[in-house]
């Protein structure tokens, strides 16, 4: 084969959130790797990528054309009305579009998502690639109803791929536990390029505490609520971005020196980032989380936990503090000592900074993709 290997990216990849204009989770999109990632594939030549995404705003399938990317955009069917009839009208768009374009590759962006449901239907090779994983999710919260039925398919849809990617140990392990023989690699989804041009200048006269997540029990926030209200004379403040179930549990405690700021957009995101002391993470179970990775690009120290693969972004001590085992008692005594000493702060946060800015880069994400694409359009012939 001469020409460029044929990619059909199956995800929630928003067409206007590309060539830099993501605004984030605050934005409307929670996937924040996949536009940077679209925008680091735009001079991979050899590739032809087609973006199939499910759009409640259009009426009939519309394409986008930009360099060697095309975006269709798919009508949406309602979510309930996809599971009420089993998710048939997703499968059947998805399958219609994939018969039209016949790729050479299809790579499928998450088991939460509909898109997963393709990979019955798919004859050329697959590649699936883990973003939240439901089986690991769902044993420390009450699930949803579409997130329950999502769950007991992941590991059908797990066996459907040919190559499993995961953007942490800690996930492929979980995903390992599912298909002991699958071809798991580990492929961090790189952060946002904007963060890496935030400058970390946190006030040594306002110790900050930062918070950055959904307000769930998943995310481990019923532990920092009690762990703030065990500490009702600190000298410092906990601020509080995002949104959840467990914020009216937040207002009905009225801790003092905690601050909710809801769901922000990237910009004041980093506003926040950019003057804080620290961040914490108490997640129960997380593949990632984006946001410690977003953390240590800015050079900040991180409070988390061995549940999640944020276990290999802080080395503990050094560049943050690992709540283990993780209960409040011990949250709070970690973040009494996180905000007891500036210099030490800022001594963690210059730990492995460099390393870290390198490894969470979306060209580094790009460039293993591409070897992934590359390798398999070689071992079917149909690429030199």
């Amino acid at each position: 084969m001469s020409g460029p290997i044929h990619i059909a990216i199956l995800a929630a990849m928003p067409r206007h959130a590309l060539r830099g204009n993501t605004q984030g989770r605050g934005g409307g999109h929670a996937a924040t790797w996949l536009p940077p990632l679209a925008d680091a594939l735009l001079t991979a030549g050899e590739l032809r990528i087609s973006w199939l995404t499910f759009d409640h705003t259009v009426s009939k399938v519309e394409i986008d054309r930009d360099s060697n990317q095309e975006f269709w955009r798919i009508p949406q069917t309602k979510i309930k009305i996809n599971f009420f009839l089993r998710q048939w009208p997703a499968r059947l768009q998805l399958r219609k579009i994939l018969n039209q374009i016949k790729p050479d590759i299809v790579h499928v962006w998450g088991t939460e998502c509909l898109y997963a449901i393709a990979l019955q239907d798919v004859k050329v090779p697959k590649i699936l690639s883990i973003q939240g994983c439901l089986t690991a999710f769902n044993k420390v919260w009450k699930p949803s109803y579409v997130h329950s039925v999502l769950g007991r398919e992941e590991p059908v849809r797990v066996r459907e791929a040919d190559i499993l990617t995961c953007e942490s140990l800690w996930s492929a392990e979980q995903i390992r536990e599912i298909h002991p023989s699958g071809d798991i690699r580990v492929v961090d989804y790189g952060v946002h390029p904007s963060f890496f041009d935030v400058k970390w200048d946190p006030d040594p006269h306002n110790p900050i505490l930062l918070y950055s997540g959904s307000l769930d029990c998943r995310k481990g926030f019923d532990l920092l609520i009690d762990a703030l209200a065990a500490l009702p004379h600190r000298n410092w403040k906990c601020q509080i971005i995002g949104d959840g179930p467990l914020r009216s549990s937040l207002v009905a405690r009225n801790l003092p020196g905690v601050e909710w700021l809801g769901i922000l957009r990237w910009k004041e995101m980093q506003e926040k980032l950019a003057k804080a002391w620290a961040l914490v993470v108490p997640t129960r179970a997380d593949t990632g989380p984006t946001v410690v990775k977003e953390a240590r690009v800015i050079g900040m120290p991180v409070i988390g936990t061995r549940h999640g693969g944020l276990r290999d972004y802080i080395r503990h001590g050094e560049s943050g503090i690992i709540v283990d085992p993780l209960n409040s008692d011990h949250l709070t005594k970690a973040c009494s000592r996180m905000m007891e000493d500036y210099s030490h702060v800022r001594e963690m946060g210059g730990k492995y900074w460099q390393e870290d800015r390198e490894a969470f880069s979306s060209e580094l994400t790009a460039h293993k993709f591409i070897y992934i694409y590359q390798e398999i359009a070689r071992q079917h012939g149909f690429w030199k």
